[in-house]
């Protein structure tokens, strides 16, 4: 299967659940908005693999910055058209006929970026750091078309990596980030671009803010899947990896103190899970496995490393 196949599969679900259509009296379709994901995600693997590749220079950085921008925008509309259908970002009315037909030969004009941000921004709540990131990227790639502007590699990879730190959960995931379906970004970025873009320092760190200033972030956690804190529950009660874009509903993880190492929410363990009243987990710091239950006295989460006999409460 393509990975704009598994992409489609695992978003479609969602998009219908949440009524995508084009007006109220149109029956949904996936036409419209599977083609801005496929030009989306084909811009935005492009310009990736220009931006960490072994002879990444001035002349490709141009490149790439344009082809990651671009995937920027065409994700910002995608995020509307899911939110509340084509006619959100089209200039004018619709054609009443052959809307598939007029869709996939362009017969009418989209708002422009800003709009679609504005309109984005009042579903989301977009933070000042942000809409600082996106302008950034914006205004380097308006020099570039419209100017003959020099750029620095290193500072176009780094104005790259923060803004899809931000972008990629809130335009191509949306709500889909509150379903909990353990899928994660390689949805969207091939095997390759995956581990490169989660495995940069810069891009790690960003995704590290982006949780912590998270709206929706009840409170953060390290990612046992990638090993970032950028790991959130949030207020829909799924966990959401702000750098790995994994998802998981939260009665299916679960975070305890380590008994070894003495760090604090660090043994994560499966809850339903269940063996003798005890749950098997794992350290992400130490890496040692330990058995973790909850005190029938006290309520609180106690764990302790494997092979020793049942202890008391530490707690009570």
């Amino acid at each position: 299967m393509s990975r704009l196949c598994q992409v489609a599969a695992c978003l479609s679900a969602w998009c219908f659940s949440m009524e995508i259509t084009v007006g109220r009296d149109r029956k949904p379709t996936c036409v419209k908005y599977e083609r801005i994901l496929e030009n989306a995600v084909d811009f935005l693997n492009g310009g990736l693999e220009l931006l960490f590749a072994s002879n990444f220079s001035s002349q490709t950085a141009k490149v790439a910055v344009v082809s990651i921008q671009t995937s920027v925008e065409l994700l910002a509309k995608y995020r509307m058209v899911r939110e509340a259908g084509l006619q959100s970002i089209v200039q004018g009315k619709l054609p009443s006929k052959n809307l598939d037909q007029a869709v996939k030969e362009a017969k009418f004009s989209t708002l422009g970026f800003g709009k679609v941000l504005d309109l984005v921004g009042a579903i989301e709540g977009l933070t000042d750091d942000e809409k600082r990131l996106i302008n950034e990227l914006v205004n380097i790639r308006n020099d570039l078309v419209h100017f003959a502007s020099e750029v620095d590699p290193e500072s176009v990879k780094l104005s790259c990596v923060h803004i899809l730190a931000r972008v990629l959960s809130i335009f191509a995931l949306g709500e889909a980030r509150d379903i909990g379906e353990m899928a994660d970004y390689r949805l969207l970025l091939s095997e390759q671009n995956f581990n490169k873009l989660i495995n940069f320092d810069p891009y790690r760190a960003e995704a590290v803010d982006a949780a912590l200033e998270s709206l929706d972030a009840e409170k953060v956690f390290k990612c046992y899947m990638c090993g970032n804190e950028s790991f959130c529950l949030r207020a829909s009660e799924n966990y959401f990896c702000h750098c790995c874009g994994f998802s998981v509903v939260s009665d299916a993880i679960a975070f305890a103190a380590c008994d070894a190492c003495s760090s604090v929410d660090r043994v994560f363990f499966d809850p339903l899970n269940t063996t003798n009243n005890m749950h098997y987990g794992k350290c992400m710091d130490c890496e040692v496995k330990q058995w973790v239950w909850e005190c029938p006295d006290c309520g609180s989460v106690v764990s302790q490393v494997d092979g020793k006999a049942r202890r008391a409460c530490t707690y009570c």
